[in-house]
Formats: structure tokens, C-alpha cells, sequence
């Protein structure tokens, strides 16, 4: 395994060796959002997400986008699929600040981070 990965000192533990930065950034992103804290912080505030949940996604231009996790139901050959997808938000603004505020409070780093690449 290589390496940890620092985006604009960020730091974080690449989880493939043989992806891109980036790739392992948003595996780093799928991680974190799918933990019970934040999920349940978002979901307290926005209830309606639920069964969903919020999360961020990285381009290959280090900018970050706001998305809404749903677990999958069937695959393209019609077997379940046990995975999560994630998809755009119509409104991510309804979301920015209770992300931001989460983990100005939580990960004062990755907040910092976040800040900096949140469109």
C-alpha cells in the first residue's frame, strides 16, 4: 500500500493501491459519510432523506459535490445489488452548511479541506 495521500494538507490513508488519488479521495468521502455520527447528525435536520443519506463526491478537478447515497436494488442483469449508489441533489445548498457545521465541530482538518473544495 502506498503512501498516505495529501490534498492541499489534507491528509488521509489511500484505501487502493491502484487507483487514482482522487478514486481513493472518494472511497476516503464514501467512508466517512457512511458513518452513524454524520449520517445521523444530516438526518435529524433533514428527515425526509431517509432511507438515503448525504455524502460528498470528488471530480477530477479536486472540486467537491454534495450527493445523496441510496442503496441499490437490482443491477443492470436483474440481481440484487448490495451496494450504494449516489446521485446529485436537486437543492445541495439545503445541505453545505449542516456539513460544514458538522465537521467544523468534528474534524476541524477536514472541514478545512471541505471549505476550500465545496461548490
Amino acid at each position: 500500500m502506498k503512501n498516505n495521500i495529501i490534498i492541499d494538507g489534507f491528509e488521509f490513508e489511500p484505501l487502493y493501491s491502484s487507483v487514482s488519488d482522487v478514486e481513493n479521495l472518494n472511497y476516503f468521502l464514501e467512508k466517512i459519510f457512511n458513518k452513524f455520527d454524520i449520517k445521523d447528525y444530516i438526518s435529524r435536520r433533514h428527515p425526509e432523506l431517509f432511507p438515503h443519506h448525504i455524502g460528498l463526491r470528488c471530480d477530477d478537478g479536486m472540486t467537491l459535490s454534495i450527493v445523496c447515497w441510496e442503496k441499490n436494488t437490482l443491477d443492470a442483469c436483474g440481481e440484487y445489488d448490495h451496494g450504494w449508489r449516489a446521485f446529485d441533489v436537486n437543492n445541495p445548498e439545503k445541505y453545505k452548511q449542516d456539513i460544514l457545521d458538522y465537521f467544523k465541530l468534528n474534524d476541524t482538518g477536514f472541514y478545512n479541506f471541505i471549505i476550500n473544495h465545496l461548490k
